[in-house]
């Protein structure tokens, strides 16, 4: 989602993925250690990015790993009409 949308807030990875924001919040921060995303706080939002100094070899693994899950497609399609806004309205 990160590699798509650029920018992406726990609020529109689990609408997209339909787990607790527990659950990806413990997820984000394993990634994070891994150095394989960022984040940065912008007023109330938190942005998780996809780390810009990631090298190479795990780039090409990202871009495999979509090329060969369908249900990563599918995720990838629902998270370019993902409206933030439009999210934390409805809770």
């Amino acid at each position: 989602m990160l590699k798509v949308k650029g920018r992406v807030c726990i609020s529109e990875i689990t609408d997209i993925i339909n787990l607790s924001q527990p659950t990806i919040s413990s997820h984000l921060k394993k990634l994070e250690e891994a150095g394989i995303i960022t984040f940065r706080k912008d007023g109330l939002w938190v942005n998780y990015y996809l780390n810009k100094e990631l090298d190479y070899k795990n780039r090409e693994i990202i871009d495999l790993i979509i090329k060969k899950d369908p249900d990563i497609k599918k995720d990838l399609l629902k998270i370019i009409k993902t409206d933030r806004m439009i999210i934390c309205c409805k809770k």
